[in-house]
């Protein structure tokens, strides 16, 4: 089931039941097998329970492989900016099937980003004019029906669901117009919002059920894609004009918690991609704060010391795991700093790093009580060469080297 190289330790390839924050962090240097693992992890979850698998992949390159299963959930970035659109729709219309819970997690989302809670759409009908639209109304239902959808190859049944929702959306357009002129229709549109604190008020709209026709409709050349604006204090921003990271996190985490379900594998690959480094602090909190009632199965690769040790120092049941030579290897519990975490699990040592120090001069103090001796010193100093980019890092080693002779040199004396 896996590749022969990679050893997983089982903890990941099932739920753990006694704590309710399931979350696992791998990291590794690029090329240690992170993504390829989360791969490999879908797939066994795929064929060895019955759960839901939900996975994020932030990276373009990602190792996931394209799955029929119905329990299959991606959400790639290679798919591009604009499908945010889609996931947001679609997220809806799953969140509109168990309202209460999910709205609520949704809120939160929008307003942790720093959003006002509302979601707002504004359709555009094709190439119709305001006259166009003004004797449509003077039509019955039949002719309606016959002058925009009559083409539409679908059910009788299904046309007149379409139609009336239709209807009721042209309806509250019109009631709220706020200019007349001879201009296209299509201007005159207020946007609709959906209040997130208020759901069930909103969804009296049903332009939830549009979005469920949008691609017929669209591909009939009735209407244009639906637009969708977010806002912050009061201020209309169209979607796609929000920074890629507001975008990555909003997308990621709606589409997480419309799918969800009791004991959902979540899988995350490179979270960190876009995100402000406050953001990358916290997102395993917020992460786990808003799907913590389905108790779900979280593994997440990262490059990212913030959300190591955000994780840590947040998130009681974390385990981190340190991807090396296609093994994971777990690391012991301990809250460490940033500089730290660069050094213990991504083997990279920061310009006027004091942790840097702090461990050298621990290993000399060990040299003069006698307690290793010089070749293991030097041997020990080997990787941290490797590791080591700045100049005044190297000039300050090469004086260490020499340091350790000089102590051994004058203990024979």
């Amino acid at each position: 089931m896996f590749d022969s190289n990679f050893q997983i330790p089982t903890e990941l390839l099932s739920f753990r039941n006694t704590l309710p924050e399931d979350v696992n962090i791998i990291v590794g240097e690029n090329g240690s097998g992170k993504s390829y693992m989360l791969s490999q992890l879908a797939e066994n979850h795929l064929k060895s329970n019955n759960k839901d698998v939900v996975v994020i992949a932030n990276s373009i390159h990602d190792k996931f492989k394209p799955h029929h299963s119905i329990r299959f959930h991606p959400l790639k970035n290679s798919v591009g900016r604009k499908y945010t659109k889609d996931v947001l729709k679609k997220s809806l219309i799953n969140m509109s099937k168990d309202s209460s819970k999910r709205i609520n997690f949704a809120t939160n989302v929008l307003k942790y980003v720093g959003f006002d809670s509302k979601i707002g759409f504004r359709l555009h009908f094709k190439n119709t004019s305001l006259n166009d639209i003004d004797d449509i109304f003077d039509l019955n239902d039949e002719l309606f029906l016959k002058y925009k959808l009559q083409d539409i190859d679908i059910e009788k049944e299904e046309r007149e669901d379409i139609y009336s929702e239709l209807l009721k959306y042209l309806n509250y357009s019109i009631k709220n117009k706020k200019v007349y002129n001879q201009r296209t229709y299509n201007e005159f549109y207020d946007i609709i919002w959906f209040n997130m604190n208020d759901y069930e008020s909103s969804y009296k709209f049903s332009l939830i059920n549009l979005f469920k026709w949008e691609y017929i409709l669209v591909r009939n050349k009735i209407i244009e894609p639906i637009d969708v604006f977010l806002s912050k204090n009061d201020q209309i921003i169209p979607l796609l004009s929000a920074s890629s990271g507001e975008l990555a996190l909003i997308t990621s985490f709606l589409y997480i918690t419309s799918i969800i379900n009791e004991k959902t594998v979540i899988l995350i690959d490179e979270p960190e991609n876009s995100l402000h480094p406050k953001w990358q602090r916290e997102y395993v909190k917020l992460l786990v704060d808003i799907v913590y009632l389905y108790q779900p199965h979280i593994v997440i690769a990262t490059h990212s010391p913030l959300i190591v040790s955000g994780a840590e120092l947040n998130v009681k049941g974390a385990k981190i795991y340190k991807a090396q030579n296609f093994e994971l290897e777990l690391q012991e519990k301990r809250t460490l700093n940033i500089e730290e975490i660069y050094y213990d699990l991504f083997d990279t040592i920061m310009p006027e790093n004091r942790i840097l120090s702090n461990i050298i001069v621990n290993q000399l103090n060990k040299l003069e009580k006698k307690e290793i001796s010089l070749e293991n010193f030097l041997k020990y100093l080997d990787p941290i060469y490797d590791n080591v980019r700045d100049k005044r890092q190297i000039k300050m080693l090469d004086g260490i080297s020499k340091l350790a002779e000089k102590i051994v040199l004058q203990r024979k004396n």
